[in-house]
């Protein structure tokens, strides 16, 4: 069962020996770095290490609306990296979206509204960036009916819990799941007080836990990497992603 956010904070003060008056949860306007804002440091730390070993692990699919004569969308909030892009003009048939560069793209027939010759060629281009959640994006050409479900978006998720550098402030954000591979759920308080025993100057009498953190993080890499042989990549649990059926 994933962990709460509230749980990690207090696995950390168990680790460090230190009360929540020392390390407050919540950052304080002037005041010290709090935890939200060390696990965050440490969580993206680590979900990046994962999508670096293994591309697909936080992939995730959803479901955007076309609206009709409408342009310009939106990426889901909860986005790491877009990946793709796929379109139903008719609400039934679906196409890859193909990424152009605004700067060279004609905006005389190919950003009409769509038409049954232009349905199977649409095209997109981003606002801001495939990192950026949010950003906005324009497809070409534009739909004539708007559809439900008919944009389908692949890209890398941010973990529930994480919502990139928008982590809350409130304290109720404490029963927010955390969603990682259970078996390493450990690696993330730990490095979190790595961090402080940093700060506070204890790294060299607390050697043996770093050299186990980082013999874990090459353990985790390992065990996630994609297996070359047919039959070798293991199966996920349903905490570590959640893709819904078609």
């Amino acid at each position: 069962m994933a962990r709460t956010l509230d749980d990690f904070y207090r696995e950390v003060l168990w680790r460090t020996n230190l009360t929540t008056s020392d390390l407050p949860y919540v950052y304080a306007s002037g005041g010290n770095y709090g935890f939200l804002q060390l696990f965050g440091d440490i969580y993206k730390y680590l979900v990046q290490t994962i999508v670096n070993t293994d591309q697909n692990f936080f992939l995730n699919r959803s479901y955007d609306s076309l609206v009709a004569n409408q342009e310009i969308y939106f990426l889901p909030n909860d986005l790491l990296r877009l990946r793709h892009i796929e379109f139903a003009f008719d609400g039934v048939s679906w196409y890859p979206g193909f990424e152009t560069d605004p700067v060279f793209f004609k905006r005389g027939a190919e950003q009409t509204v769509v038409s049954a010759a232009s349905m199977a060629h649409p095209f997109f281009w981003l606002g801001d960036s495939i990192t950026a959640p949010s950003s906005p994006y324009h497809i070409a050409p534009r739909p004539a009916t708007g559809y439900t479900n008919s944009i389908l978006l692949y890209y890398d998720q941010m973990p529930s819990g994480l919502l990139a550098n928008h982590i809350s402030a409130a304290t109720s954000a404490a029963s927010a799941k955390v969603i990682f591979p259970g078996e390493y759920e450990y690696l993330i308080p730990l490095g979190v007080s790595i961090e402080i025993w940093g700060k506070y100057g204890v790294r060299e009498q607390k050697a043996d836990e770093i050299q186990r953190y980082q013999k874990a993080i090459n353990d985790m890499k390992n065990f996630i990497k994609p297996r070359a042989s047919v039959g070798q990549k293991r199966v996920r649990d349903s905490r570590e992603l959640n893709l819904r059926d078609i």
